[in-house]
């Protein structure tokens, strides 16, 4: 009776027993985060100290023993390790790698950018040389990736109207709530889309504004304050633009017709100084003399 309910404290907590000297152990349940590398803790003890041989390494999803490969990696005593990812798909691939020392009896694995699509269960195994020489776990490990704010912005129509916006993605889509501010009588416009879905609310002056989206896998908040602010409507912004630009083309104008006119007034200058000089050398040099008085000794 006692053995019995040894082993079956074990699984509540997760390690589980085949035989005497063995075990492994995992975590019931990790959090992920969106577009962050997750790490699955496992560890197993075995009763061969100076075991050399193969370690076999085999992580799966769904459910224990029959559940889709995701993983394998064979550690052999003639070469550090040799690994290997079943899945066809060269991004998922490279997406999975024993983070673990598998000679340390650390099977963990590391999963790249983890995405919605890995919200699962997953099931470690370990297999050493020798008939019966392995075990999995049976209740497997949760990884949760809870959903994720895009973005909280706020935004004025061309009318001045002031709003804020949340987009937040997530498997199943999740469901937006204004937190802040609170006994607030105001309209939600929601829109969905792949993956991902927003709400606008009316952004008042010098308030705080929180967004919560949640699914059945976890929730996450944001918020945003409202602070007095010099802003142009969208339809004044363009008018505004469109005025700027004017002003900037005439200058530019301006600019060029002051420097054509000086150009201008520099060649002609030019010209009425050749000309004066021409002029003094077509005088006769008889004619300088002629004028002038005769001085007697």
């Amino acid at each position: 009776m006692a053995p019995v309910l040894v082993w079956c404290i074990y699984c509540i907590l997760g390690i589980v027993h085949s035989k005497a000297g063995w075990s492994i152990s995992t975590p019931e349940e990790i959090l992920g985060e969106f577009g962050k590398d997750v790490l699955l803790p496992c560890t197993f003890q075995q009763p061969k100290n100076d075991y050399k041989g193969n370690i076999e390494v085999i992580w799966r999803t769904k459910v224990h023993f029959d559940g889709p490969v995701i993983f394998h990696c064979v550690n052999s005593a003639s070469a550090m390790s040799n690994c290997s990812a079943p899945s066809t798909e060269t991004s998922k691939m490279s997406r999975y790698s024993l983070a673990g020392d598998a000679r340390q009896n650390n099977l963990s694995l590391l999963i790249r950018k983890a995405s919605f699509e890995d919200n699962d269960s997953y099931f470690c195994r370990v297999q050493l040389e020798g008939k019966g020489n392995s075990w999995e776990t049976k209740r497997g490990t949760n990884l949760k990736v809870p959903p994720f704010i895009k973005q909280l912005y706020i935004s004025v129509d061309r009318f001045g109207d002031h709003s804020v916006t949340c987009e937040a993605m997530g498997l199943p889509l999740p469901t937006i709530v204004w937190v802040q501010p609170q006994n607030q009588n105001f309209t939600v416009r929601n829109s969905s889309g792949n993956q991902s879905v927003s709400s606008t609310v009316p952004a008042i002056l010098n308030e705080t504004h929180t967004c919560r989206a949640s699914n059945l896998f976890g929730t996450e908040e944001r918020s945003i304050h409202r602070g007095v602010s010099i802003t142009i409507p969208e339809g004044k912004l363009k008018i505004s633009f469109m005025a700027l630009s004017g002003i900037l083309l005439g200058i530019v104008i301006l600019l060029v017709i002051v420097l054509i006119v000086k150009h201008q007034g520099s060649s002609t200058k030019h010209i009425n100084v050749k000309k004066s000089c021409q002029n003094d050398k077509d005088e006769k040099p008889g004619g300088i003399y002629m004028n002038m008085p005769k001085r007697t000794v």
